[in-house]
């Protein structure tokens, strides 16, 4: 998943608990249970045609049936603000190594690892092996259950693991999608030295329900080893490998499911409940979102199911949402080639922490306050905005909408983007960030500049990213290396200025010393060459030059290496790029004018509201870890 940041601005009562809810399931399983067969694959319908054999033929697999296999029940209440789940793990050895170990990854108590105070939970319960090797497990630490097996797992041999798990939902406040507490809040958490937080990806707030990887995960093998890391207190919580899933979702009466999978219409369980089935293949994850109010809107777009997702209240911002999301997939399956599923859905969700979306395979997640028109809000922000207007000092409410319009295209574009990138070429979005965020970001950029012409376009692109790399210097940050792991950075505000704000123009740079199409045609190479595997930075690099990009190498190292931000991006230490890319230059001209009566600067200002300039980490790359150092002692 990749949260997409920004520097600014009467149910029914359930009968019965969660857990009761989830065994009333398991007593229907001789009904439901899918087919046992081993080369039985579910939800194949969601890949478009060519596409399994494409995966087969990327991956160390003969068949979709041995890609990791989820078969889950889970219920989700938003009456009590918990979740329970079971079912079973299939995973069949094709690491090519014998394995002693598979571990488990509890994704959604990363944040609660990584130092924040509130977050939604996930807990094992109860763990056994059906098949393969006996197992025992224990939990190593808060986001991490190894299951140590008996003997070790032979290559193309399967394990199945039974596991019972469940977990707390976290309760959102009602503010969370009012774009003022949304940009104050993300303002604090930009410049804080720990910025982690789980973005409401496991809460429920505002009649939306999140659940997203909330069950235990496989970890993802790279060259026959396990992918274990520490969490990051900044960018993505998670990344996962291809898997094959068939869930039943229950939920209370009147509340409707939505996920990446392919979903049955509800069915009704009991008085109290409803069910729905939901199917995929080839997807990297699992999330659900549920609501007692979704309004959908639905298009075909060459054989793809496109629906946005909204409240009622939302409906203007959710046509406007799919007529992004549309625009998008069409260009995108143009430079990047076909998109590899046959549906997507863009999703209205309660977010917090300053995302602005969040993507998975096949769905992406916008957030509420992009949605909404900033003249309704309740905050004493808007107030005092319309307070301003009044008294003739400008119409900064007004042009706030027109600010958050451009953002909700921006941000429904660079998520659609991650379908490709690290959707279908998969990515450590840990250590390898820069890999999906700074295309998002130049993919992005390209939607805009289709819908709103060159020069507009392009505007409407700084403002989205250029801007978050003239804000941080405006607080005095220092460029510095973008090409590094996501624990590398000390805020928030760091990563989004050098990954998302500055790192992008590498393809903008590319562009301009070869050629659009040039850029284009090996952009679309890497995509097919790496489509469905595994890469990285260099393998990244090294595709583009095969593609005909011979000098990509070249110019990634000035950009992502080494630190020309100013010179390259002309932005000013005085901060008057980053306040006309943010304001506009009318509205730059009345906030000068109004703070000058005060003697403050807008970077004085800022400062003074985020807590002074922001928090840095120097980076040498290579540079061990403390395990590695203390390892030296070792026979001295």
């Amino acid at each position: 998943m990749g949260p997409r940041r920004f520097p600014y601005f009467l149910s029914l009562p359930l009968l019965c608990s969660c857990f009761e809810l989830a065994g009333a399931v398991s007593d229907l399983d001789a009904e439901l249970a899918p087919a046992a067969a081993t080369r039985s694959v579910p939800g194949l319908d969601l890949l478009r045609p060519g596409e399994a054999e494409r995966i087969t033929a990327a991956l160390p697999i003969d068949h979709l049936s041995q890609l990791p296999h989820y078969s889950l029940d889970l219920s989700l209440s938003d009456v009590e603000g918990r979740y329970e789940g079971q079912g079973t793990i299939r995973f069949t050895n094709t690491t090519g190594r014998p394995q002693y170990t598979l571990p488990l990854l509890l994704h959604p108590n990363a944040p609660a690892e990584g130092g924040a105070r509130d977050s939604g939970t996930i807990a094992i319960h109860e763990l056994s092996c059906s098949k393969g090797p006996a197992c025992s497990w224990d939990q190593v630490s808060a986001t991490v259950v190894e299951v140590s097996l008996e003997r070790p797992l032979s290559p193309g041999e399967e394990a199945v693991i039974e596991t019972r798990f469940g977990g707390r939902l976290r309760r959102l406040a009602a503010s969370s999608n009012d774009v003022f507490a949304q940009s104050m809040g993300g303002m604090g958490q930009l410049g804080a030295p720990v910025g982690v937080a789980d973005y409401g990806l496991l809460g429920a707030g505002d009649g939306l329900l999140t659940a997203a990887s909330a069950y235990p995960t496989l970890a993802p093998f790279v060259d026959g080893e396990a992918v274990v890391q520490v969490p990051s207190a900044v960018g993505d919580l998670a990344w996962n490998q291809l898997g094959v899933f068939d869930v039943r979702v229950v939920t209370p009466a009147g509340m409707r499911v939505v996920t990446n999978l392919v979903d049955k219409a509800p069915e009704h369980l009991s008085a109290a409940a409803s069910l729905t089935r939901a199917q995929g293949a080839g997807v990297r994850d699992l999330v659900v979102v549920a609501s007692r109010s979704w309004q959908v809107l639905e298009r075909d777009l060459g054989g793809v199911t496109l629906r946005s997702w909204f409240l009622p209240q939302d409906a203007l911002a959710g046509q406007a949402a799919l007529d992004t999301a549309a625009a998008s997939l069409e260009l995108y399956s143009e430079l990047l080639g076909p998109y590899p599923y046959t549906e997507l859905d863009v999703v209205e969700a309660t977010l917090v922490g300053g995302a602005g979306g969040v993507e998975f395979s096949g769905l992406v997640l916008i957030a509420g306050f992009l949605y909404r028109d900033p003249g309704a809000s309740q905050s004493p922000m808007a107030s005092l905005m319309q307070l301003w207007g009044s008294l003739g000092m400008g119409t900064m409410g007004s042009q706030m909408g027109d600010m958050l319009t451009g953002q909700r295209r921006f941000v429904v574009a660079h998520e659609l983007a991650h379908q490709w990138v690290p959707g279908l070429v998969g990515t450590d979005s840990q250590r390898h960030p820069i890999v999906d965020e700074a295309l998002a970001q130049y993919l992005a950029g390209r939607v805009v500049e289709a819908q709103l012409g060159p020069e507009a376009g392009a505007e409407e692109r700084d403002r989205n990213v250029l801007m978050n790399y003239a804000l941080y210097r405006l607080l005095g940050g220092p460029d510095a290396v973008a090409g590094r792991p996501t624990g590398a950075f000390a805020s928030t505000l760091e990563y989004g200025a050098l990954v998302y704000g500055k790192a992008p123009y590498l393809y903008v740079a590319l562009e301009q010393r070869h050629g659009r199409a040039v850029v284009e045609r090996a952009l679309r190479s890497a995509v097919d060459e790496l489509a469905w595997g595994i890469t990285d930075t260099d393998g990244w690099i090294a595709a583009l030059e095969r593609g005909g990009l011979h000098q990509a190498g070249g110019a990634a190292q000035r950009w992502w290496v080494e630190a020309h931000g100013d010179e390259d991006l002309g932005v000013d230490e005085d901060g008057e790029a980053a306040v006309r890319l943010l304001f506009g230059d009318a509205m730059a001209a009345q906030l000068d004018q109004s703070l000058a009566i005060t003697g403050m600067s807008f970077g004085d200002l800022l400062r003074m509201m985020m807590g002074g300039a922001p928090t840095t980490a120097p980076y040498q790359p290579g540079a061990p870890s403390p395990e590695d150092m203390l390892r030296l002692l070792e026979g001295r």
